[in-house]
């Protein structure tokens, strides 16, 4: 191993063990330096930007979601500003990282026969028969959910703006080729995810977000600290739960999520069929080499990945874990929400 390798492997580790022992998991763990390099980039007004790389000549604006579980992104994205914006900019897609089998629901949402809560409701339901949801389940606990919920009911209302604007909202995201383990990946993966929402909740946090420190925080805590302490998470995990989560190899279904791009680009690039589009599906499919965005044409895409705050964008153990990848590629901009700026990337 060479130096610059050893040395950044030990930074990995020196971050999680700081996030293991943290008294405050739900803190944005931010790096600075990475802030101040952000903040001294060319940047402009997002209400400028989008006017102008909406009024460029590329086909596509993608849309990189950092965070799904940061839902003042899909609330920036379905708002009315920028639904308005897309229609005034001309564009006649746009792109969800949902799959055709929700389709339906979005045209019957497109046509008006369905209202918002139908909508949900539909929505909901379908994501039960698709990931094969047991209805005698135990409910999941899920303590982003009325913001979630949030999210989807701006979704219908932008579809059907869009709609009587003569624009098509698509459901492109083919997994027709994932297997029963797969599905079981996924169901697992969101279990952890929102089992370390709550013990964020529970330890003071007002909006929680999945991060790297955060899952760190919460598995070590629950796995660890088998004397009953005071950081021992309220909704802890057992080793055994957390065993059988490992074994489903959610880290192989991601991968494959990634392999799907290529597939992905054909759909898109044959729906979109020459005319202006948006985009909006994780960051994980643009800013890598050959994914979403470079397949669709490196001189017919502008990539902006979407942060709702400064410290999001500069979370330290992205940098560390995801960002520090080799097939990592930087976007083009990177829209701070609450900012309301775009920065060269």
């Amino acid at each position: 191993m060479d130096l610059e390798k050893l040395k950044a492997h030990m930074e990995k580790v020196s971050y999680l063990s700081k996030a293991a022992a943290t008294d405050d998991p739900g803190k944005i763990d931010a790096s600075l330096s990475e802030i101040f390099r952000l903040k001294a980039q060319p940047q402009a007004d997002a209400a400028d930007f989008y006017k102008t790389a909406l009024a460029d000549d590329k086909q596509y604006l993608f849309f990189g979601d950092t965070n799904h579980t940061d839902t003042a992104i899909h609330h920036f994205f379905f708002s009315e500003e920028n639904a308005e914006r897309l229609v005034k900019a001309g564009v006649k897609h746009v792109f969800v990282e949902y799959q055709p089998e929700y389709q339906d629901i979005f045209d019957e949402c497109a046509a008006g026969t369905i209202d918002d809560e139908e909508f949900v409701k539909k929505m909901q339901q379908r994501s039960k028969e698709i990931y094969k949801i047991d209805e005698n389940a135990p409910k999941i606990d899920n303590p982003i959910a009325a913001d979630m919920l949030k999210s989807q009911k701006m979704m219908a209302k932008a579809i059907r703006y869009w709609a009587d604007n003569g624009v098509k909202t698509h459901c492109p995201d083919d997994r027709s080729g994932f297997t029963e383990k797969d599905l079981e990946a996924l169901r697992s993966s969101y279990t952890l995810m929102y089992k370390a929402l709550r013990y964020a909740k529970d330890c003071g946090t007002d909006k929680p977000v999945v991060t790297q420190r955060l899952m760190t925080s919460y598995i070590f805590n629950s796995t660890a600290r088998k004397d009953g302490s005071g950081k021992k998470p309220k909704n802890a995990i057992s080793v055994a739960e957390l065993k059988k989560l490992q074994s489903s190899d959610s880290q192989a279904v991601m991968a494959k999520r990634m392999a799907d791009d290529k597939k992905l680009s054909k759909t898109i690039t044959k729906m979109a069929n020459g005319e202006k589009s948006a985009i909006l599906f994780g960051a994980g499919h643009g800013d890598r080499v050959q994914g979403l965005g470079d397949l669709l044409g490196k001189d017919k895409v502008v990539r902006v990945n979407i942060h709702s705050s400064l410290d999001m964008y500069a979370e330290r153990g992205d940098i560390l874990m995801r960002r520090s990848g080799p097939d990592y590629q930087a976007p083009d901009y990177v829209h701070i929400i609450d900012k309301k700026k775009v920065y060269k990337a």
